[in-house]
């Protein structure tokens, strides 16, 4: 389960299940099937198969659908919410690099449609298909998904459309995280950047670039900032070094595992946005219904966000869990 709330309008949630068969064949096969139903709705299937017995270099044909809402927003203000759909059929081939990660890149089909639900209108709806090269690299040292005291995650994905149809022009993106954490004495320390940029052409809406929303410039509305063109981000935090080292695994309250911390988030995005910052305090804690966020951040331009956030982890077409 996921949801989040700025205690105003906005209050999202999903319910997420997942299913896993693992060693079908003695080469270690693996299936796996995730559905979510809630605001934003999606099913994923993919079939991993090494194709030696070391499991060194794998195959992952999968097929996924989704649907999720695309708010837009002008000086704060939100004019129009879209209804963004895709389903993308595709297969991979890829390399294990040792237990950190994993090297990728296949051929991708992607089904695109918005469809305005709530305002003025914006953009036109749209649809269309593309097909092309996906290729990714994802990297974790981190010692625990929600919680880490040391380590770094690192992600790369590029797509290039070399196929469109029914209206869609080629274009293409890359897009990269990195994120680390460092223990000082009593302090942990948390650093992270990212950002996307254009390739190749315009993105479609479903495609564009997003900022907003916890650890994206928290000041802000999730998809409050979008654009087609380049846009990064970089955040640096801390929390207490005493309670993060209890074991994030262990629920509370064995776990007691509450902290408190201070962020502070500075971005570029596409004009008319330019440079974007956003600072704040928030407490978190492994509670009984997972992970929990609370967080009040505020922008130099006044923008302020007040959210509740309960996140889980996420199974994805690009092989990051």
């Amino acid at each position: 389960m996921n949801f989040e709330s700025d205690f105003k309008t906005d209050a999202p949630y999903n319910v997420r299940a997942l299913y896993r068969k693992t060693w079908l064949n003695s080469f270690g096969g693996e299936w796996l099937t995730a559905l979510q139903i809630g605001t934003n709705q999606s099913f994923l299937t993919e079939f991993y198969q090494p194709v030696e017995v070391r499991q060194r270099f794998f195959v992952r044909p999968a097929f996924s659908t989704a649907s999720r809402k695309a708010p837009i927003y002008f000086d704060g203000d939100q004019l129009a919410e879209y209804r963004v759909r895709e389903t993308r059929p595709g297969c991979t081939r890829g390399a294990n690099l040792g237990v950190y990660g994993q090297v990728f890149a296949g051929w991708t089909e992607k089904r695109l449609s918005t469809t305005r639900q709530v305002g003025s209108t914006v953009f036109p709806d749209t649809k269309g298909s593309v097909g092309g090269i996906a290729a990714a690299v994802a990297l974790d040292t981190q010692d625990f998904a929600f919680f880490p005291t040391k380590g770094y995650k690192a992600n790369v994905s590029y797509f290039a459309a070399e196929r469109t149809g029914d209206g869609l022009e080629k274009y293409g993106y890359v897009e990269g995280r990195l994120s680390s954490a460092v223990t000082f004495g009593d302090l942990i320390l948390l650093g992270g950047i990212a950002g996307g940029q254009t390739t190749d052409g315009l993105l479609p809406f479903g495609e564009v670039f997003a900022l907003g929303g916890l650890g994206r410039l928290s000041a802000y509305a999730p998809g409050q900032i979008v654009g087609r063109r380049p846009t990064a981000w970089a955040t640096a935090g801390a929390v207490p070094a005493d309670e993060a080292h209890a074991d994030p695994r262990v629920l509370p309250p064995r776990g007691r595992d509450v902290r408190g911390g201070l962020h502070e988030e500075s971005g570029h995005g596409a004009r008319p946005h330019g440079r974007i910052d956003s600072f704040g305090v928030y407490l978190a804690s492994n509670t009984l219904l997972g992970p929990m966020y609370l967080g009040y951040s505020r922008s130099r331009r006044g923008t302020a966000h007040l959210s509740l956030h309960r996140h889980s982890v996420s199974a994805g077409f690009d092989g990051t869990q």
